[in-house]
Order: structure tokens, then C-alpha cells, then sequence
């Protein structure tokens, strides 16, 4: 089914109260700022896209614009999420590449969503980040040192969510849609926007 945007609130079809990341979804989804599917599912364990994830920031963030537009040569202003990426892209949330293309439709990785959040929201100046921090993950090896104070900030804040092992950050891995879902809530917490929710797969230090 293609991604459209959703016109209403109803429920996803396929989102439990069960699965781990539904408390965050769920909020999101009220304020319209989460998208499904035609068919009504959300697909939580799916990956998210580039497009997806700027129209989420879009929705939640409502960022000005702090650099000029670019023309990105595979969004065409008839794309559903145009307006979304060229907002975020403005916003200095997230870029395209030097080819003037932006992928819109590529799977974004763990730590391009977490980046986009801690450079987006400016979360490296409000948490003094410590690179220590990072030896709570197994695999805090594997950050590349240009995003090390990013990543630091973003577990400080505990804006990372690691299912299903919970020392397991695995940076480089596709992030799934019930992951960014559930780093743009603790965002929206972290500016007083939602109120906090605990999870046993979020970090907290």
C-alpha cells in the first residue's frame, strides 16, 4: 500500500497496546502528525523513510527556515511529503546529498534520526554532552567520532530507545518507524511539550 497521509485519528489496525512503542505512536498520531497507510496499518517494526521522518519533524517541530530552499532533483513538487522535506531541509534538521538529490523514499538509519534531532533542536548546547556517556552501550565503539558529542547529548536526554536489547545502540541499522516515533515524543518532552513516559527500552542515565 502506498504511504498517504492520514486525514483522521482513528487507530492503526495493526498497532497493539502491547508492542512496546504504541504510548509513544499513539499521542502523535492525535496531534496528526504521525501517517499510515491506505490500508489503515501504521507498521510500527517497518523501517522509516527520509520523507517520512522530515514530515514527522515538520508536524511536530514546525522549525523556521534558517538556510535558502534547494531543488532537489527526485522530489518533485508533486511529491506527498515536497513541502514536509523542503521545511526540514530548511530548518537544517536534515540534508539531502551533493548530487542535489534527497532519497526521499531510502530507510534512514538510527543515528541519521538521532543526529537530525540533536543538531535540529540544538540538544548538544542545553546537555554538555560527555562522551562517556556512551559507554553505557555494548557497542558505543561503533559511533564514528564525528557524532560522538551528537550521540553522547542524545542519551544524556534519553532520547535513545534501543529494542530489543537495551544496551544495544547498533547505530548503522535501519531505524523502525516505532523507534523515530518514540525519540520525536521524548523530543517533545524534552522541550515540555508531552509529558514523560518511561520505557524499558529507553536510556536513562
Amino acid at each position: 500500500s502506498p504511504f498517504i497521509p492520514e486525514t483522521d485519528t482513528a487507530s492503526f489496525t495493526d498497532l497493539s497496546s502491547r508492542h512496546w512503542a504504541s504510548d509513544y505512536i499513539e499521542p502523535l498520531d492525535q496531534q496528526g502528525w504521525l501517517s499510515g497507510f491506505r490500508d489503515g496499518s501504521f507498521r510500527p517494526d517497518s523501517p522509516m523513510t527520509r520523507a517520512q521522518f522530515a514530515v514527522l519533524l515538520v508536524g511536530a517541530f514546525n522549525p523556521p527556515a534558517t538556510r535558502p530552499p534547494v531543488s532537489f532533483r527526485d522530489v518533485p513538487d508533486s511529491f506527498w511529503g515536497a513541502e514536509g522535506i523542503q521545511q526540514a531541509y530548511r530548518a537544517e534538521f536534515i540534508s539531502g546529498f551533493p548530487d542535489l538529490t534527497f532519497d526521499p523514499n531510502f530507510p534512514l538509519t538510527k543515528l541519521q534520526a538521532l543526529l537530525a534531532l540533536v543538531s535540529g533542536l540544538n540538544l548538544q548546547e542545553v546537555s554538555s554532552p560527555k562522551s562517556s556517556s556512551l559507554s553505557v552501550y555494548s557497542d558505543g565503539s561503533s559511533v564514528p567520532s564525528y557524532a560522538k558529542d551528537a550521540v553522547a547529548a542524545a542519551t544524556q536526554l534519553s532520547l535513545v530507545f534501543n529494542h530489543p536489547i537495551l544496551k544495544e545502540l547498533r547505530p548503522n541499522r535501519t531505524a523502525t518507524r516505532a523507534e523515530v516515533s518514540a525519540m520525536v515524543y521524548q523530543a517533545l518532552v524534552i522541550a515540555e511539550r508531552m509529558p514523560a513516559i518511561t520505557s524499558r527500552y529507553q536510556i536513562s542515565i
